[in-house]
């Protein structure tokens, strides 16, 4: 039996890896497979909570294997102590590249804030200006709840209102 499974999904914060979840489901469902075959190893696991169900995986049955391709390394419940060490090292740096990666976004969106720009997509209360790639945000004073937005900030600099305070005051008025 054969299926293809392409798990591009992010492994980030909340975000579940609905297709590697799959890949499992079919796998416990289907006894008869006895084999996995993978680009590398940073393509099926992209943390340590991976990396252990898939061990789970391979020690239900002796048989059980996953072939990396591009690393030439097969991982199966009788491994060597080397290959077990290549499949620690090859989890390191892929739980690496993505911290790295989370880093590496954070600091471009705060370069970007600190830039006058808003690094997300449409902010309530607000239009940009500018072109493509150089928009800024302003308040956009035509929408009904421009005052509202003004006020908030201007009340919170007081310091006198935290956020649950200042929804409260604002939804008062």
């Amino acid at each position: 039996m054969f299926k293809a499974f392409s798990v591009p999904e992010s492994a980030k914060g909340e975000q579940k890896r609905r297709l590697f979840n799959d890949l499992l489901n079919y796998l416990d469902k289907h006894h008869d497979i006895k084999i996995v075959v993978c680009e590398k190893v940073d393509r099926i696991t992209r943390n340590f909570k991976d990396a252990v169900r898939l061990d789970d995986w391979l020690n239900k049955n002796e048989e059980r294997q996953i072939h990396f391709v591009k690393q030439n390394l097969i991982i199966h419940k009788n491994a060597k102590s080397n290959e077990k060490f290549m499949w620690d090292i090859y989890l390191a740096m892929a739980r690496q590249y993505t911290n790295n990666l989370s880093e590496e976004a954070k600091k471009g969106m705060l370069e970007k804030a600190e830039q006058g720009w808003y690094p997300r997509s449409r902010k309530r209360g607000y239009k940009t200006i500018g072109e493509m790639g150089r928009k800024t945000w302003i308040r956009d004073k035509s929408n009904s709840e421009a005052e509202y937005i003004k006020r908030a900030f201007d009340l919170y600099s007081t310091s006198n209102y935290t956020l649950c305070t200042l929804s409260l005051e604002l939804l008062e008025r």
